[in-house]
């Protein structure tokens, strides 16, 4: 009968009679000589709150004025000093279209200039200056936005223009002009253009542009959170249908199907994103694996040395191999759900249970369970235990 089915070796049926308990030596727990701090805020964020006069003091412990500094000087190096021509844009099919777009202007050989060159920002009716502040007040729309209109999002225009059309705020009006929003929208910039690596070349990253205020924004959160023993993994989608980047993915079973995914290592109490990798397509000759994303996270976010953590996954992560990785180069434990499936053959990287039919599962009353165990050794010889465990609540 398919719930009485035995295991297949080298996994081993827990009954009543061989329960087998396992806990990590006391070297390899959170609360070792070689784990984590307790979570919470950093000492660093608290010195910070206790002399902060204002919100902006703990936005500028996140992100300093030096990385708003960098951002207006790439700004006006992007609007007013680099040199642009007119071409006129080709579709996928390698037709023209109607409109026209601006590409870096090629140098003659004596490095004199195009005769055709302008700057992007030549032909703007209004021309703004940008400063550190300029961009503060800009984020901080932004930031505005999200936290007055949630999932609503109407034009940003909007919130200058008088009702009955608009939906005018007035400390957003007094703090920069609509067109001066506008000009910041189109412009912004983070990183020199100049440097970024044209693909196919060693050091390409399709996300070049954006790197520097992801790198801002994830030192900063390290900075103020301290994880904790518990951590989680899972993927997200950022809504997005444009055609500028060429890695949107569509995912059925998301509530944003369209858009860009990106793979998230979080606090599992607090929810605070600690890690993130935006998924940028298959690389050639780079097998990217679950247990490759999970571990290049757990890097990223510097906590892959501090041992007895618990990593909590789901379906698409949960495997034998990722939890025999993470107990053997990290010292992590793993807790996940996993589909069973209908495969008959099983290799020792399976799981031991198989999806019961409707009649099988129909047999057995609500609450029935049945567990197993794989024992395992690392390379320098600790034993080690992986428990899979399945049983009925609604369903298998």
């Amino acid at each position: 009968m398919e719930p009485e089915r035995e295991v297949h070796q080298p996994w081993k049926e827990q009954t009543a009679e061989s329960n087998i308990s396992w806990t990590p030596d006391r070297r390899d727990q959170y609360t070792g000589p070689s784990g984590g701090g307790e979570i919470g805020p950093t000492a660093y964020i608290k010195n910070v709150a206790r002399s902060a006069s204002n919100l902006a003091d703990m936005f500028f412990g996140l992100l300093p004025k030096s990385f708003f500094d960098g951002v207006a000087e790439q700004t006006n190096k992007y609007a007013y000093e680099d040199e642009v021509i007119e071409k006129i844009a080709d579709d996928r099919d390698g037709g023209w279209k109607k409109r026209k777009v601006l590409v870096e202007a090629p140098k003659g050989n004596d490095g004199s200039s195009h005769p055709s060159a302008r700057h992007r920002a030549d032909n703007e009716k209004y021309k703004f200056k940008t400063t550190a502040g300029y961009v503060i007040c800009w984020v901080a729309i932004l930031i505005l936005q999200g936290a007055l209109f949630g999932t609503f999002k109407p034009p940003s225009r909007t919130m200058w223009q008088q009702r009955p059309y608009g939906i005018p705020i007035p400390f957003v009006q007094n703090c920069m002009s609509g067109a001066a929003y506008e000009f910041m929208r189109r412009f912004i910039h983070f990183a020199d253009n100049s440097k970024r690596k044209s693909k196919g070349d060693d050091g390409y990253d399709p996300l070049y542009k954006v790197r520097t205020a992801m790198n801002a924004m994830l030192k900063g959160i390290n900075r103020a959170w301290t994880v904790g023993q518990r951590v989680t993994v899972d993927e997200s989608m950022i809504r997005y249908m444009g055609r500028a980047v060429e890695y949107v993915q569509y995912m059925p079973a998301k509530p944003i199907k369209h858009g860009i995914k990106v793979y998230a290592m979080c606090c599992a109490v607090s929810g605070i994103m600690i890690a993130w990798n935006v998924y940028t397509g298959a690389e050639e000759g780079v097998v990217n694996s679950t247990t490759k994303i999970c571990a290049d996270l757990a890097k990223q976010a510097n906590i892959h040395n501090q041992k007895g953590r618990v990593l909590y996954t789901d379906n698409y992560y949960t495997s034998v191999k990722l939890a025999r990785y993470f107990f053997e180069e990290f010292g992590w434990t793993i807790t996940g759900t996993y589909a069973p499936t209908d495969k008959k053959s099983r290799a020792d990287s399976d799981f031991p249970f198989l999806r019961l039919s409707r009649g099988a599962r129909d047999s057995v009353k609500r609450g029935w369970f049945r567990e197993a165990v794989l024992e395992l050794r690392t390379p320098t010889g600790k034993k080690y235990y992986i428990q899979a465990t399945t049983w009925r609540d609604k369903k298998q």
